[in-house]
C-alpha cells in the first residue's frame, strides 16, 4: 500500500510540473501558433495552469512540495505564456500592450501587498502587546 501511494505522490508531482514545463517551452519558441495566439485556448490553458497549480499547493502535504516554489514557477509560466501572445519583440503594438498589462499585474498585487502587510503588522502588535500571545502553540 506505501508502495502505491508513494507512486501515486510522485505520478502526480510529475504530471503537474510536466505541464508547467511543457507550457513553457510551447510560450518560448512560440510553437504551435494556434495554442499561443488563440484567444479561447489561451484563457483555457492560463485557467488549467491555475487550477493544477492551485490543486499541487492543496495537496502539498501529500506530495511533500513547497507551496511557494510551485506558486512562483506557476505565476512564471501563466506570464511568460501570456507574454508570449503578445508578441512584443515583434511588433511595438505587442510590447506596449505587454507593457500595460504588466504594469496593471504589478499595481493590482503592489497594492494588495501594501494593504496586507501593515494590516499583518498590526495583527502583530496587538498579539504582542496586549494579548502576550495568548493561544499560541509554540510554548512562549
Amino acid at each position: 500500500m506505501e508502495g502505491a501511494v508513494k507512486s501515486t505522490r510522485r505520478i502526480t508531482k510529475i504530471v503537474g510540473l510536466a505541464l508547467f514545463g511543457v507550457i513553457f517551452l510551447f510560450s518560448f519558441f512560440g510553437w504551435p501558433s494556434n495554442v499561443i495566439e488563440g484567444e479561447a485556448i489561451h484563457g483555457q490553458i492560463l485557467a488549467v495552469l491555475f487550477l493544477t497549480g492551485i490543486l499541487l499547493v492543496a495537496l502539498e502535504d501529500v506530495l511533500r512540495l513547497d507551496k511557494s516554489a510551485v506558486m512562483l514557477v506557476l505565476a512564471s509560466v501563466m506570464w511568460t505564456y501570456h507574454a508570449a501572445a503578445c508578441h512584443p519583440t515583434q511588433s511595438a503594438e505587442g510590447h506596449e500592450k505587454l507593457n500595460s498589462e504588466l504594469v496593471k499585474g504589478l499595481s493590482d498585487v503592489g497594492s494588495v501587498i501594501l494593504f496586507l502587510l501593515p494590516a499583518m503588522g498590526i495583527v502583530e502588535s496587538i498579539d504582542h502587546m496586549w494579548l502576550g500571545g495568548i493561544g499560541r502553540d509554540d510554548g512562549s
